[in-house]
């Protein structure tokens, strides 16, 4: 499908327009991206994916531009105003309504197209604007805030396929613990008698292959991954337990990450010939690293805890007793902590969960296990918020935990999660984050709405034929 959008944003003084800006805009990849290489093997149910609509039905505008070939809010971007595809009458003063004025148009090429309308009060949507853009209602309307408020609507992260259940073959699905999308590669790590074990697997992420399977009742015909083999490296770990370790990949190196205390030690493992490179031995004497209160459970490995940015390293640690966000030089020359970030809320271990890089640079830090999951912590822009999720993750069990999160270019994540009272048993759900767009409209100057202003905008998607 071929899609054209513009838009029109009038900015009005007692109903009198006294800015008016009309632009063509950019129809991103996210959703072709999502229906397509996203689709995990196309396990993405249509009803979340059809009609095409609802990846326009939310606008939010920003006070950064926005790069149209990254499909994402840049990470620099703060939100302005936003709204969705209803009427607001709440309290996030960033929110508009959708307009009665909204409905179905036709383009001069007989196909069927779609005028969206929203309206801002003077007291909505004041700030900044230099980009507009339009993306699913969920995403849209969420809210976050750098202090303890819980947000009332929208979503961080917006289920769109749940599966669970999987029967003995095809337990691996939720035990995985990275999800290499573009080499289409996936690790799980165990370790046992100073042996580390990566089972690897081959999967269909955004290639069908000639044997991908569907989903189907008959857990027979249930798609799964294809084993492929075991390395075993030879190698004593320190602390290697479900509450004192992280796994990270960085593309050609999975890193098992132990600590105790204040001490930390990286085990690099190298993909292409699967030896072990120099373990990273140090010590921050200044913290001290929050463990994963999974240790009453049976042992269940997270990717990570500790997120690897470069050579730095993100952890959740406790600095004169109080939990923060560092930045530490991990693998770099230094044991520096280059950055504190005191959490928007009063967080106990119960949130020291994996963590979801995004695209953009964004990333998400998750609660540990299922059934403490309502709200994360967000990294957007140098600074930790609080967001809202759905309360997708403690519905397979209460004992669910995350073995790993994976995000991907093509607009969809992965959540693989673990039975802790049954280790065979494995969940996986895909999800799309807020972020992604799907049209980007870069303003060619700035505007400021004020409180003396209202606002709305007209934003119009047709199709196009493709042979024109």
């Amino acid at each position: 499908m071929a899609l054209q959008g513009k838009f029109r944003l009038d900015l009005a003084r007692k109903g009198q327009v006294v800015k008016r800006i009309e632009k063509k805009n950019t129809i991103t990849g996210y959703p072709d991206d999502l229906m397509c290489e996203g689709n995990y093997g196309l396990l993405i149910t249509r009803d979340k994916l059809l009609p095409v609509k609802q990846f326009f039905e939310g606008c939010v505008l920003t006070d950064h531009t926005n790069n149209a070939s990254g499909n994402m809010i840049h990470h620099e971007a703060n939100i302005t105003a936003c709204a969705g595809n209803d009427a607001y009458s709440g309290t996030y003063l960033k929110r508009g309504s959708v307009s009665q004025e909204s409905t179905v148009i036709s383009s001069p090429n007989g196909y069927k197209g779609y005028r969206f309308v929203w309206d801002w009060g003077t007291d909505r949507g004041n700030g900044t604007i230099a980009s507009v853009g339009l993306t699913r209602h969920q995403l849209a309307i969420a809210e976050y805030f750098n202090d303890d408020t819980v947000p009332a609507s929208g979503s961080e992260v917006t289920e769109i396929m749940y599966e669970s259940g999987w029967d003995s073959t095809n337990l691996y699905l939720g035990r995985l613990h990275i999800i290499d999308y573009e080499r289409e590669v996936g690790y799980r790590i165990s370790y046992a008698d100073n042996t580390i074990y990566i089972d690897k697997y081959q999967l269909s992420c955004k290639n069908l292959h000639l044997l991908t399977r569907p989903i189907l009742p008959d857990p027979t015909q249930t798609y799964h991954p294809e084993y492929v083999g075991t390395e075993e490296i030879p190698q004593q770990v320190a602390n290697m337990t479900d509450s004192t370790c992280s796994i990270s990949y960085t593309g050609d190196k999975i890193y098992i990450i132990t600590w105790n205390g204040s001490a930390i030690k990286a085990y690099p493992i190298n993909i292409s010939d699967w030896s072990m490179g120099t373990v990273v031995e140090k010590t921050f004497n200044s913290v001290t690293f929050m463990d994963v209160p999974n240790a009453s459970y049976s042992s269940v490995y997270h990717k990570d805890i500790i997120l690897l940015d470069g050579t730095d390293a993100w952890c959740m640690a406790t600095t004169s007793n109080v939990v923060k966000m560092i930045k530490i030089d991990l693998l770099g020359g230094t044991s520096d902590v280059k950055v504190e970030k005191t959490l928007p809320f009063t967080a106990s271990t119960n949130y020291n969960g994996c963590c979801m890089l995004m695209p953009n640079g964004d990333f998400y830090k998750y609660a540990a296990r299922g059934v403490e999951m309502n709200t994360c912590l967000y990294y957007h822009n140098g600074n930790f918020y609080r967001a809202r999720i759905q309360n997708t993750f403690n519905k397979a069990n209460y004992g669910c935990v995350m073995s790993g999160t994976n995000s991907n270019n093509y607009g969809s994540s992965l959540f693989c999660l673990s039975d802790v009272s049954y280790g065979n048993v494995g969940s996986l759900i895909i999800t799309t984050s807020h972020g992604f767009l799907s049209t980007i409209a870069n303003l060619d100057e700035a505007v400021i709405k004020t409180a003396d202003l209202t606002m709305k905008l007209t934003y119009e998607i047709t199709e196009v034929n493709p042979q024109s």
